[in-house]
């Protein structure tokens, strides 16, 4: 069965975007929209927010109804559930009961203040979580990028270098039959073009697995045939005094430290007002109603006045312990800012090497290209023999892959940098 003309367009269209390169922006907003770590943070969030929302639902406004009825032929005890310590005693006929309470703090000696303060640096915990592990994941795509970007330059150089030994061969073999050379230099050609296929084949296996690498950075999301494209490089601090104080500002770590000592103050500020009087408004709307008693309703309005006497110390204790997390992680936080202040100083050594490392391995690529064409010309001409040739040939290819890792050392040491400042993606 021939296919139709729609077929071979979708079968092109498919491997069109099969060789399509992708560039770093789409991984890292790949990475960032599917990634589980982040998906994972955005839900530790909205578990924060709700803990927020239960910590101050203690101090709304508090309205409930309870019923009962009964009939039957004698007195009855009913114990509620909502409250197992009271007893209700149901009469032996029939009988209706209802209540409503409405209770409302309207005085908490600012205990509710600081329950709020309490929630929000909570969230703010969370959402500082959550920029660590965009900026890991972020990390760790730019990581896998580059890695997946040089093996795909490695490649190309010994692709070349393949092309370069097998007309190498052609040429000896070339001179061999003409009697020029002896066949002990035929061999060269041939062992030397087996090793170009062999580097070649390790190299590309190397980038096989890089792209794997390169897809599980992202979430799993990137497609068959993916090749790294375009990177484009972030503008950068021009000193390292401003990249430190990027990285003080900015760090997720730090700010998470810094909202888990103001947490645990709020906590021992809680707990300390906790012992302090509380005023609440309430009232109280109850109708009875029984076949022999008639029925009646009666309604309550109060104040009620709060003044813990004795606890035995579990209110003292809770806001030492809250007191004692606060200092810790004002210790973790200087601990963090020393190490904060050893990554950004490696990160800024590595690039401020890469000016340097691209020119030197540009040099050298120029030098063995001009090595190689000289080396080809005596070889030409009848001046050098193979294994002159294959030498420099030998040392072109290394320069491209040289090359090649120096473009690397640029794409790792930016990622390490950007890592290390704490800039969000």
């Amino acid at each position: 069965m021939k296919p139709t003309v729609s077929t071979i367009f979708v079968l092109m269209a498919v491997v069109l975007s099969a060789q399509q390169p992708i560039s770093l922006d789409d991984a890292l907003k790949m990475a960032l929209k599917s990634h589980p770590r982040v998906r994972e943070a955005e839900q530790l969030v909205e578990a924060a927010h709700a803990r927020r929302r239960q910590l101050l639902a203690e101090f709304a406004p508090f309205l409930a109804m309870h019923s009962v009825g009964s009939e039957g032929r004698g007195d009855t005890g009913f114990m509620s559930m909502l409250e197992p310590s009271r007893m209700f005693m149901l009469p032996r006929d029939a009988f209706f009961a209802a209540s409503l309470t409405f209770q409302w703090r309207i005085f908490t000696s600012a205990r509710d203040a600081a329950a709020r303060d309490v929630g929000g640096f909570e969230v703010r915990e969370a959402e500082q979580a959550l920029a660590l592990a965009r900026l890991q994941v972020a990390y760790r795509v730019r990581k896998a990028f580059a890695e997946a970007a040089y093996r795909t330059e490695a490649v190309a150089a010994y692709e070349a270098g393949l092309l370069a030994a097998e007309e190498m061969e052609s040429l000896a073999k070339a001179r061999f039959e003409e009697g020029k050379i002896p066949e002990a230099f035929l061999f060269a050609a041939q062992a030397q073009t087996a090793r170009a296929r062999r580097d070649l084949r390790i190299a590309e296996a190397d980038l096989e697995a890089s792209i794997a690498e390169l897809g599980a950075a992202v979430g799993g999301g990137l497609r068959d045939g993916a090749r790294p494209g375009d990177w484009r490089a972030q503008q950068l601090p021009d000193t390292l005094e401003s990249a430190l104080g990027e990285a003080y500002d900015r760090r997720p770590e730090l700010l998470a430290e810094r909202a888990r000592a103001r947490r645990q103050g709020a906590e021992a500020e809680m707990a300390r007002r906790s012992a302090l009087p509380e005023l609440s408004v309430f009232g109280t709307q109850i109708t009875f109603g029984s076949e022999r008693g008639g029925s009646s309703s009666n309604a309550t309005v109060g104040l009620l006045l709060t003044m813990p006497l004795a606890d035995g110390g579990m209110r003292r204790a809770r806001a030492s312990e809250a007191t004692a997390g606060g200092l810790a992680a004002e210790s973790r936080l200087g601990a963090a800012l020393l190490d904060v202040a050893v990554e950004v100083r490696a990160a800024w050594a590595r690039r401020s090497a890469v000016p340097d490392v691209l020119r030197h391995a540009e040099a050298e690529l120029q030098a063995s290209e001009e090595a190689y064409r000289i080396a080809r010309l005596r070889f030409d001409v009848g001046k050098a023999v193979h294994a002159e040739v294959q030498v420099v040939l030998a040392d072109l290819i290394a320069a491209r892959v040289a090359v090649a890792e120096a473009r690397r050392f640029d794409r790792n040491a930016e990622a390490d940098l950007l890592r290390a400042l704490g800039r969000q993606p």
